[in-house]
């Protein structure tokens, strides 16, 4: 039992550690580029900025109505918007997407339901996010005429396609394990039902995808990319793909440097330009959670104020 206890102290720290060391680094990088950064944000076009706010917050609401549609004791307003902010608040602030699980928690307090209940939407709604994010990663692997190599292609579409196939493979193991009386199998068949997926809530969240994907075009065209709209696709895909690796600093540093500089780099801009253009972006985003969570904490405390008085 100590062993165990010493285990998960030590896993826990480490990635604490890591979270800290990418934190620090961007913040290194920051100030080493603080000249270019402070020209670049001065130049930074607004009008794209207000556009990206838009989509951004599109994109939450959808969320919020797919919570509402998942969960259906969840009110629209303000339950389910609440939920949908704080919850994107937290996931992107809080290192290695520690944020994510505190769904559960928010739903909790939000509406009767309990922490099983809401693990079982957090499930669903990121079930539903990997399927549909593999949809655009497919069409772009097939439709984009991006000239990259070969071992980078095969991989795209593989990783898109096992995005897709994902709810599907998942249900077949939920199935398999209803045949069982015992065992994790049988465990596994009771939490089966999340990967039952209704065309309403896999448009939804489509749509969600979508607004993510337009208000990266907005950022990127903000930040004084005038790339095509088919190498911007392709930046988005390769982007969001690599925001999946829970190796994330504090307020997602790290993650979104990476992708930006990697998906940069195979369209042929040079790192430098990467790196300036990632940390410009990230600026403009943080902006975003931040109005975000603003929101979402003035809401709930408004609603707190009007139930107590």
């Amino acid at each position: 039992m100590s062993q165990l206890i010493k285990k998960k102290w030590w896993s826990k720290g480490l990635r604490r550690l890591v979270a800290w060391f990418l934190a620090i680094i961007i913040l290194g990088v920051i100030i080493h580029q603080g000249p270019k950064l402070w020209t670049a944000l001065h130049k930074v076009r607004l009008h794209w900025v207000v556009a990206g706010m838009g989509c951004y917050s599109i994109n939450y609401f959808l969320r919020a109505i797919r919570f509402r549609i998942i969960m259906r004791q969840l009110r629209l307003w303000p339950d389910a918007v609440i939920s949908a902010c704080l919850h994107g608040f937290a996931t992107y602030l809080l290192p290695f997407r520690t944020g994510d699980i505190a769904l559960p928690v928010i739903l909790k307090s939000l509406s009767n339901s309990n922490l099983i209940e809401g693990t079982k939407v957090l499930l669903k709604a990121r079930l539903l996010d990997l399927s549909s994010l593999g949809i655009w990663i497919l069409c772009a692997a097939l439709l984009l005429k991006v000239e990259i190599p070969a071992t980078i292609h095969i991989p795209w579409i593989i990783f898109g396609t096992g995005l897709i196939i994902l709810p599907k493979a998942i249900k077949w193991v939920a199935e398999q394990g209803k045949l069982r009386t015992t065992g994790v199998m049988r465990r596994i068949s009771e939490w089966g039902s999340v990967a039952s997926i209704t065309s309403q809530e896999f448009f939804i969240s489509l749509g969600i995808w979508a607004a993510i994907g337009a208000c990266l075009y907005c950022t990127a065209r903000a930040v004084g990319l005038d790339l095509s709209i088919g190498d911007i696709w392709f930046l988005i895909t390769i982007q969001l793909s690599l925001q999946l690796i829970p190796v994330q600093g504090f307020a997602s540093a790290g993650n979104h440097e990476g992708g930006w500089i990697a998906a940069l780099a195979i369209l042929g801009v040079p790192v430098s330009e990467g790196i300036e253009f990632a940390l410009t972006s990230h600026a403009i985003i943080l902006l975003y959670v931040l109005l975000l969570g603003l929101f979402a904490f003035t809401v709930r405390k408004g609603v707190q104020f009007r139930v107590h008085t």
